[in-house]
């Protein structure tokens, strides 16, 4: 039965830490995302520029 309890515990100790990670995964995308628009609008800047 303590085994069953140190197993719980143990799973609730690592929950944030994926939860973290989730997080950080999420952020670093979204991250990503808005890095790609900006350089897709200053490509279209420069395209348009240089014509």
């Amino acid at each position: 039965m303590q085994s069953a309890q140190a197993q719980l515990a143990h799973e609730s100790v690592q929950l944030p830490h994926w939860q973290l990670a989730w997080l950080h995964v999420a952020q670093v995308q979204s991250a990503h995302r808005q890095f790609a628009q900006e350089s897709a609008q200053l490509a279209q800047a420069h395209v348009e520029h240089s014509s």
